[in-house]
């Protein structure tokens, strides 16, 4: 599986199909220059099977580049059987059913049930190619456990992909802990300030690095796994290069 950070929140992952096809998977595309250049990260380069929108922020879901691809956002999880964590495979284009795994958990956008933020957002699990990957979503508070445990699910997390700017979402320490709690075996940081991304409020990524210790830095913005290389990075923070 190659797993791409293209900046902010948005995440491709690509791998080869059940059916020996390529997949791809994009979450959470924002708009290139968006909110007057403070978004300053280029075009998105992926030609995705199926979008995943964890809310509707102009930051997270900026779909319209990719008009032939099927997008699954709040409204279609909202859908889904209560609980604390919902499989989700009707959601599924057909050429994925075989190839992806799908449950999410609805959680607030702050510590104050969503109230000072804009309300909810969603935590994404999904499987592709042998491998577990939580998108944290713009999650702004922390979880009770139990639900964190019905998200996860008995085979753990391989990789979380977290917000850690803080401000509009939770920051390094939150981002610490919830990786700790969820058992991810390597965690990505996301949602946070660099020179190309200027939202006001927002802190780096070097907290929630200080925080895990152990950092593997990628040259690129991908990053190749399997399950032998995330074994090898086991309680490392992979930072990418925005």
């Amino acid at each position: 599986m190659r797993l791409e950070a293209f900046g902010h929140a948005a995440i491709g992952l690509s791998w080869t199909g059940a059916d020996g096809r390529p997949c791809a998977l994009l979450i959470d595309p924002y708009e290139p220059g968006g909110f007057g250049g403070r978004i300053g990260y280029g075009p998105i380069d992926l030609d995705p099977d199926l979008i995943l929108v964890t809310h509707d922020h102009l930051d997270h879901n900026h779909t319209a580049p990719f008009p032939d691809a099927p997008v699954v956002g709040p409204r279609t999880l909202r859908a889904l059987p209560s609980g604390e964590a919902s499989q989700a495979p009707d959601l599924l284009p057909d050429g994925l059913a075989r190839s992806l795994e799908l449950r999410a958990l609805e959680v607030d956008h702050d510590p104050f049930g969503g109230r000072t933020r804009g309300g909810q957002s969603w935590m994404l699990r999904v499987v592709v190619d042998g491998l577990v990957v939580v998108h944290s979503g713009d999650v702004g508070e922390l979880p009770e456990q139990h639900r964190l445990d019905a998200l996860r699910g008995d085979r753990g997390v391989d990789v979380l992909c977290v917000v850690c700017g803080g401000f509009y979402t939770v920051g390094g320490a939150e981002a610490a802990e919830l990786a700790r709690r969820l058992g991810a075996r390597i965690v990505v940081p996301m949602h946070y300030a660099t020179a190309r991304c200027t939202l006001p409020g927002m802190i780096g990524a070097e907290p929630l690095l200080a925080r895990l210790g152990r950092v593997w830095r990628e040259p690129g913005r991908a990053i190749e796994l399997t399950t032998a290389r995330v074994e090898e990075l086991r309680g490392s923070v992979v930072a990418l290069a925005l």
